[in-house]
């Protein structure tokens, strides 16, 4: 996700984004089934929340500021 702000060209930027996005997405997603379904599967923080929920509330936080600026960039 990092490299896409080394790139200037907007369709190479998403496409290095969304594709460093949706690997991160995918473990955390994963994480979040194992958690639901197995139990005590993700590393819990000190107050008993489970790290996976925290990556994957994360991933969709990025995505959507991500939407925001290239919606904010487009109106500028």
């Amino acid at each position: 996700m990092l490299a896409s702000q080394l790139v200037s060209s907007k369709s190479l930027n998403a496409k290095l984004f969304y594709s460093g996005w949706f690997v991160v997405f995918v473990i955390a997603a994963l994480g979040v089934g194992f958690e639901l379904y197995i139990a005590d599967v993700c590393p819990k923080h000190s107050l008993g929340v489970p790290l996976c929920y925290v990556s994957f509330s994360l991933c969709v936080f990025i995505v959507i500021f991500h939407h925001l600026s290239l919606r904010f960039a487009v109106a500028k």
